[in-house]
């Protein structure tokens, strides 16, 4: 048998000895596999089998495609994990990424049945079992060729519904932007603002009348243009609310109310957690007269109270109930407003869109979107990142009630120190108030968001992008639009835990006062000049608060 320059049998000597009639002239390859081999081949990679074929100028359009398609892979790796998923929650990308693989599983298929064709055949015919031997790999090679596609597809097809279902596209956040325009001027005239459009021959504006803010109004200062646009501010605040939702429970309260501000600027961060406990918050003018029976109910309690002398309340109760103050906890505001659908018609959540009403209102500062996440959806959604580390203060014992439907009662033990908590003993730790009160509460909430910011791996995320995307789609509601995403993921990624410094609205120096049920009365000028110091610090980069109280 002949042997080539570099030392290696050629094969093609047994083919050609096979054309002679000698069937053991040496062929390595028996020539019913030569086919397969080279389709195999073409569909690892295509273009390698017609290389084995010696069909060289037949490879070089496949090897061509296979080296665009790598170097493209090798582009959209470079930009890192978050860049990736940064490009992931952009249906243009995703629809980019269907159209690719689709084409990437033609130019395969193609490749592999041209490498087959061309494979020379010859010699004795096959055997039943060298029949069911090539049926085999041919199913074989099927399903390797099938099974990445299908899972690309697949994948990519329930991000686009997830971000269909779940974040608001372009024209919801363009009206949304419109109605907190017109909102917030109908709060400085004191009632309802009349837009005057302008045609010219090429565009049309929309102006709003400007006017003097009432007392106790939103100072949100000059609003931008709603333009379509990505984070257009050097400010980004987004209300993180967590819902009492679960097992036995009827209904829903958050309980979990926490602002979180990032500076773009300065890259810092701050987490304002709002104790539920506080009452005495302001409604803005639209939504005074949509509670007066639940209003009058509590103004009655509160002057029985005062007249049988079981009040606790600081102050004497006024003659007749203020319209602006809103006397229940802030938590109740939620399930209050809840069937606000046609104050908020175009709203994704209208018991949340109140709700950042009533914040915005009493601390003056603008809210841009905000998030609402279920027990069960926020114990899905750190058992999906691997869970976090936690730093523990005092010990903990406690048997807690279930977060999901069909779960049993756990007891909750834990000691000081830094301890692994799954989502479960996080909820629990969290919610816990047995053995504390709303203040230690509330820090231990805005201690374990500031961990999860910090410690959540966006490599983890794209593994577990199944069990992370239902448990958005099923547990989460927020008005976030969709071309906010990618600013958003990268700049959260980017954040360290030294980034993140943390506060409360709680009983203490912003509420000072009591009412009849010895609830915190926050003291909105107070709460005002907090929210303005911190916001300035995060502009300076020099933060008025600290975050050694998680540490």
């Amino acid at each position: 048998m002949a042997e080539p320059t570099d030392g290696q049998p050629d094969i093609f000597a047994g083919i050609e000895g096979a054309k002679a009639g000698d069937p053991g002239s040496g062929a390595l390859i028996p020539d019913r596999w030569r086919g397969i081999t080279a389709a195999a081949l073409s569909l690892i990679v295509p273009g390698t089998g017609h290389l084995f074929l010696r069909r060289w100028r037949r490879a070089i359009p496949f090897l061509g495609a296979s080296v665009m398609v790598a170097v493209a892979a090798l582009l959209f790796w470079g930009r890192g994990t978050i860049g990736v998923l940064a490009l992931l929650v952009q249906p243009k990308w995703v629809w980019g990424l269907v159209i690719a693989n689709l084409a990437i599983a033609g130019v395969r298929v193609f490749a592999a049945v041209d490498a087959y064709r061309l494979a020379p055949r010859f010699g004795a015919g096959p055997t039943t079992w060298a029949n069911l031997g090539r049926a085999a790999i041919a199913a074989a090679l099927t399903l390797f060729l099938v099974a990445p596609h299908v899972f690309v597809g697949t994948r990519a097809g329930r991000l686009l519904t997830l971000l269909d279902r779940v974040f608001v596209d372009d024209a919801q956040a363009a009206a949304a932007e419109i109605r907190l325009q017109v909102a917030a001027n109908a709060a400085r005239l004191g009632g309802a603002v009349v837009p005057t459009t302008t045609t010219s021959s090429s565009s049309t504006t929309t102006t709003f009348p400007r006017g003097d803010l009432p007392t106790g109004g939103v100072e949100f200062g000059d609003l931008p243009d709603p333009t379509l646009s990505s984070i257009g501010s050097n400010r980004v605040t987004v209300l993180l609310a967590g819902g009492d939702a679960g097992p036995g429970r009827s209904g829903l309260r958050t309980d979990v109310m926490i602002l979180a501000s990032l500076d773009l600027a300065t890259n810092q961060a701050v987490l304002i957690s709002i104790s539920r406990e506080t009452v005495g918050w302001l409604l803005p003018i639209k939504l005074q007269g949509d509670y007066q029976s639940k209003q009058d109910y509590l103004f009655n309690q509160a002057k029985a109270a005062e007249e049988k002398g079981t009040s606790q309340a600081t102050d004497p109760e006024p003659e007749e109930r203020p319209p602006e103050i809103w006397l229940d906890r802030i938590n109740a505001v939620y399930p209050s407003s809840s069937t606000f659908t046609n104050r908020y018609p175009n709203g994704i959540s209208p018991g949340m869109e109140a709700l950042v009403d009533v914040l915005e209102t009493t601390l003056a500062i603008p809210i841009d979107y905000y998030v609402l996440v279920d027990f069960a959806g926020f114990v899905d959604v750190i058992d999906a990142i691997g869970g976090i580390y936690v730093t523990v203060r005092s010990p903990m014992n406690v048997l807690f009630s279930p977060a999901k439907p069909g779960d049993e009662e756990f007891f909750l033990e834990l000691t000081p120190g830094r301890q692994r908590m799954d989502g479960r003993t996080a909820l629990a730790y969290s919610r816990n108030r047995s053995d504390s009160n709303d203040i230690v509460r509330t820090r231990r909430q805005r201690c374990l968001i500031r961990e999860v910011a910090a410690q959540a791996d966006a490599l983890r995320i794209l593994r577990e992008f199944s069990r992370v995307a239902t448990t958005i789609e099923r547990h989460v509601t927020t008005n976030i639009p969709l071309r906010v995403l990618p600013d958003l993921i990268t700049l959260v990624a980017a954040l360290d835990s030294e980034d993140i410094t943390t506060g409360a609205i709680q009983q203490g120096t912003l509420a000072p006062k009591r009412n009849y049920r010895f609830l915190p009365v926050i003291d909105p000028e107070r709460a005002r000049a907090f929210m303005r110091d911190v916001f300035a610090g995060l502009d300076s980069g020099t933060p008025v608060l600290e975050g050694e109280e998680c540490g």
